[in-house]
């Protein structure tokens, strides 16, 4: 392209239309203009020192072959002896070819100030770039490269999520193709406890919090929306390992903590594998925000089945992996807990939860969250119990004792349940309590006019506990319930009489 150079009083060029290597195949860029202000005195001595450069429009690329090595720049040599006091990229594009995954990453909207002392280091960048449509604020720094590589630290915060990715260790080319082994760590700060402030409400004071929101950093946002995830990293274009990994949840005076392993495949075919475990975990801290009134073990599992629901689908499939020996969750110690998630684009599934609770217990349970379907969750249940009476009282420890103490016997329950939006329901149902079992379907529907349908198959059973059990459940829903119960029975033990079935009712 066009060249415009001034040598007095101050050397200064500009190119027009620059391109670094002689095709599009291996690494190399072009620029629609480089703007340069050089040294006199480094010029007549043989080097080259910008005390500005200024790259405009510039189209990078960075080619790894089928092998994950940089391809470097065909038809082009290194200048030796550059130096760049002050260096700038406006509105430019860089692009990560990996010929081995068939797959390309794009940095957009490259805004970046900085300095590069010599072409092997140190460097330092510094502004704004976008990835995947999502802007990030970015600080890199790269030291002079040498045998053992470079020291390398990079930052990167997203603008619209308060989320924060720090890389520090060494980078280094190993037979061409780059490496990266020190500390990562991935983290999501609470809403404006760092960063910008939210936008202001109309007639607000400057700094106040807004009615009805919770101050940042209090303690007491959702326990997935403050997070650390850090450990000792290696990194190359296969894979992303971490041997050590740390995580964090809420942010709180007593976080959740879990360690154990990960590692993100590249490639062809990416996909995610995380196991955690803990030998202690207080599950209570994550439940409801600090001062809250205790939930009882049924009203933290609704919460925790909505912020399941709520979770983004992987951009890559998952599997993650938690364990956990003794779990407080709802004021009691439970053992041997155990979740085990795997994730698509379609969204999360739990592939196996299971603990055991409270009255000689377990619990087992697999499903997903029915989004199509409008159900929060929907699954296949397993449940045991030696104790129901002690697990009832624990489940739900107000409005069941009359219920509690009439359940005797061992109890075993399965079945495939859905739940949320309103709507609750067991179908395929099949249970025995001691001696009796019972077997079919049931649904609740919540709203201005609730509604019970229940069609059981039921045999020895005691029916004064069930009975009492919808008593309760009318009382909690204003007194009054839409609905139809279908009993098929024999052997039953019954103290109302038979005509009493046709139409059920209980006074306040």
């Amino acid at each position: 392209g066009h060249i415009y150079a001034d040598i007095l009083p101050t050397p200064r060029i500009i190119l027009r239309n620059v391109s670094i290597g002689a095709d599009a195949i291996s690494t190399g860029a072009v620029a629609e203009e480089l703007r340069a202000d050089l040294s006199l005195g480094a010029l007549v001595r043989g080097s080259v020192e910008a005390k500005s450069l200024t790259l405009v429009r510039p189209r990078m690329r960075l080619v790894l072959d089928s092998a994950g090595r940089v391809a470097l720049p065909t038809g082009a040599a290194a200048p030796g002896g550059l130096s760049i006091s002050s260096l700038a990229i406006e509105g430019g594009t860089l692009d990560v070819l990996d010929r081995g995954a068939d797959s390309t990453l794009s940095f957009t909207d490259l805004d970046l100030k900085g300095e590069a002392r010599t072409l092997i280091g140190p460097f330092r960048l510094e502004g704004e770039a976008a990835v995947g449509g999502r802007r990030y604020g970015t600080r890199l720094s790269l030291g002079a490269f040498g045998a053992d590589g470079s020291r390398m630290r990079l930052i990167a915060e997203e603008r619209a999520r308060p989320l924060t990715l720090d890389l520090d260790g060494t980078f280094r080319l190993e037979g061409g193709a780059p490496r990266f082994e020190g500390r990562g760590s991935l983290a999501r700060r609470p809403d404006g406890a760092a960063g910008g402030s939210p936008p202001a409400t109309a007639g607000a004071k400057p700094g106040a919090t807004p009615p009805g929101s919770i101050p940042a950093g209090s303690g007491q946002e959702p326990w997935h929306e403050s997070w650390r995830l850090s450990g000792a990293l290696r990194a190359s274009p296969q894979a992303v390992v971490a041997e050590t990994l740390d995580l964090s949840l809420a942010d709180t005076a007593r976080p959740v903590q879990l360690a154990g392993s990960a590692r993100l495949a590249l490639g062809r075919t990416p996909s995610l594998e995380v196991v955690l475990n803990a030998r202690a975990l207080d599950a209570d801290v994550l439940r409801a925000p600090a001062g809250a009134a205790p939930q009882s073990a049924a009203q933290s599992l609704a919460a925790l089945m909505a912020a399941f629901d709520a979770l983004p689908a992987p951009e890559v499939p998952a599997r993650i992996g938690v364990a956990v020996e003794q779990l407080t969750y709802a004021g009691t110690v439970l053992r041997d807990a155990r979740l085990d998630l795997s994730g698509t684009d379609g969204g999360w599934r739990i592939d196996a939860a299971e603990a055991k609770l409270p009255g000689q217990s377990a619990l087992r349970l697999s499903g997903a969250p029915g989004r199509a379907s409008g159900a929060g969750f929907t699954g296949d249940l397993a449940f045991s119990s030696e104790d129901p009476a002690a697990f009832l009282r624990w489940v739900a420890p107000r409005g069941t004792g009359d219920v509690a103490a009439a359940v005797s016997g061992p109890v075993k329950l399965v079945g495939r349940i859905t739940a949320g939006a309103g709507r609750y329901g067991v179908q395929a149902l099949d249970a025995s309590f001691g001696a009796a079992t019972v077997s079919g379907s049931g649904q609740f529907t919540d709203g201005d006019r609730p509604r019970l349908d229940l069609s059981l198959a039921v045999d020895g059973l005691d029916l004064d506990p069930m009975l009492e059990a919808l008593r309760q459940g009318l009382a909690l829903a204003g007194g009054a319930v839409d609905g139809g119960i279908a009993l098929e029975g024999r052997h039953l033990k019954q103290t109302v009489s038979a005509a009493a079935y046709q139409r059920i009712s209980f006074p306040e």
